[in-house]
């Protein structure tokens, strides 16, 4: 009787160890599950907020380089309208002409002879002879039949430049006058104007041009587009009246 009364005992306590075990089980695996839960949960909040950052960053990237796009375009506009006033103004006002009084020569040059000079010189413009890449001041000065300084004397007191600079400001006014009246000129590439206009390279065109009219190649080809694409060419005009004049003043 003993033995079995043992026995049974002995199974209840293993039972009850066994109900136990099951029961410390499933809380840890409760336990386990509830902390797995609560850190997808918290993965899945943390992902969100980094989103939200992310989208809140992009955002205030995407407004910050629309700002600094707009206040470069406004500058660019300013810019342009800045040239215009200064075009519009030479045109106006006779005080700001580049020709230098008579009375400034360091060579004794007739009025005669100043006055052949002069009509040879516009023959040589009208022939764009100074688009040939080879022209200097000996060739020119040979195909006028004068000298060098008589020729260096002339161009300084009627253009107020130096021959360099007279030459080259020929060829941008060339190069201007075809991208204003030729819609194709404005497709080309800077390298082909420059090869066109008769420059040696495409950097001592670019830095002529803005020299010249004070905006580089490209920003005048798309403001002469945008002009035409308005059909507005009063702005293109006034752009090219300074060179126009320049030349004017040459026939006097």
């Amino acid at each position: 009787m003993r033995g079995e009364s043992d026995a049974r005992y002995m199974d209840l306590f293993i039972k009850l160890n066994d109900s136990i075990e099951n029961a410390e089980y499933s809380s840890i695996n409760a336990l386990a599950k509830t902390l797995t839960e609560k850190q997808a949960s918290d993965n899945l909040r943390d992902n969100r907020k980094l989103g939200l950052i992310i989208v809140a960053g992009l955002f205030f990237l995407a407004l910050l380089t629309g700002f600094f796009y707009k206040r470069n375009q406004d500058k660019l506009h300013e810019k342009y309208q800045t040239i215009i006033r200064n075009l519009e103004s030479e045109k106006t006002d006779s005080n700001k002409s580049h020709i230098r009084n008579p009375t400034d020569k360091t060579l004794i040059i007739t009025d005669h002879t100043a006055h052949i000079l002069l009509e040879k010189l516009n023959k040589f413009e009208q022939s764009k002879k100074f688009l040939q890449k080879d022209v200097t001041r000996v060739y020119l000065a040979n195909l006028l039949h004068t000298n060098t300084k008589y020729l260096s004397e002339i161009i300084r007191l009627h253009t107020g430049k130096n021959f360099n600079n007279y030459i080259n400001g020929l060829r941008i006014q060339y190069i201007v006058e075809k991208l204003n009246e030729d819609p194709k000129y404005r497709e080309y590439k800077i390298s082909y104007l420059a090869e066109e206009s008769g420059f040696a390279s495409r950097e001592i065109f670019a830095i002529t041009f803005k020299r010249e009219m004070e905006v580089s190649p490209s920003y005048f080809i798309s403001i002469c587009s945008m002009a035409k694409r308005r059909r507005n060419h009063r702005l293109i005009k006034i752009i090219s009246v300074q060179f126009l004049k320049r030349k004017l003043k040459l026939n006097k």
